[in-house]
């Protein structure tokens, strides 16, 4: 359960592209399905946090956070929203994320979900399961095969039962 980890959604057209301008690495590029660990860094160099973007949809984008940094990075990227057309909020409570890990991970989750396609490094879809809707990410951690499952938090319980049932 790494339901611990911040979870903040970007909504609006502007929002790859100041993300972009602010970041340590260029993810201007990122296609829809794609994702990318970033650093936000202080005026003075200071981290802030480092990131992973997730570009979920044409105008939408799901920042993981540090825990302790999720505000931190929501006040940062709003300190820089001017004229852009962008709109920031914290789903962490209103979210759950499992991960699986290990090497047979990609079977666990293709045995509760239809995968469409092999997802490269943070390549994320959403996958269906009766009427429960997640999102499904490739992190590989710990160097490991590895997804993260982000789900509505009223679904949590559905899901951790679904993945422990099928292994």
């Amino acid at each position: 359960d790494r339901s611990y980890l911040g979870r903040v959604k970007a909504l609006g057209p502007d929002g790859l592209d100041l993300l972009n301008r602010i970041a340590t690495k260029e993810i201007a590029s990122l296609a829809v399905g794609e994702g990318a660990n970033t650093v936000l860094t202080s005026s003075s160099g200071r981290i802030i946090d480092r990131i992973l973007v997730l570009r979920t949809g044409p105008e939408e984008l799901l920042l993981l956070t540090a825990p302790e940094t999720r505000k931190s990075v929501m006040d940062w990227i709003g300190k820089y929203t001017i004229m852009e057309d962008l709109f920031l909020e914290d789903v962490t409570d209103d979210t759950a994320m499992l991960c699986t890990i290990g090497p047979l991970a990609e079977q666990l989750v293709a045995m509760g979900f239809e995968v469409s396609q092999n997802l490269s490094l943070y390549g994320n879809t959403r996958v269906r399961s009766g009427g429960m809707e997640v999102l499904l990410v490739r992190t590989d951690p710990a160097g490991l095969p590895g997804y993260e499952l982000v789900v509505s938090a009223s679904e949590v319980e559905e899901l951790w039962n679904m993945l422990n049932e099928a292994g």
